[in-house]
């Protein structure tokens, strides 16, 4: 590797640790949001299930009750992913 090949790649390297810096700090930021409200959404679902367990449903009438919930669980989850591929392509 020459003098300018060297230099080349540390120039790249120290760009892919900013990428990787900021992509870090992005998704840190967003962490305590999404842990929140999937908390929040957790604990309908305990909930929902205590309350319907005391009304004597069966094991597939309360999976079928909370179902909503768990999608809702799930879309959080994924929204909180769904800028993942942007921000690793992106020049932060």
């Amino acid at each position: 590797m020459g003098v300018g090949e060297s230099s080349q790649f540390l120039s790249s390297a120290k760009a892919t640790i900013r990428n990787v810096f900021g992509i870090c700090s992005v998704l840190m930021s967003c962490a305590p949001a999404v842990n929140k409200v999937s908390g929040l959404i957790l604990d309908g679902h305990r909930i929902g299930q205590e309350s319907l367990i005391e009304d004597d449903y069966t094991e597939e009438e309360i999976e079928d009750e909370l179902a909503p919930i768990s999608v809702q669980l799930a879309y959080v989850q994924q929204a909180s992913l769904a800028n993942l591929p942007f921000l690793l392509t992106s020049n932060l």
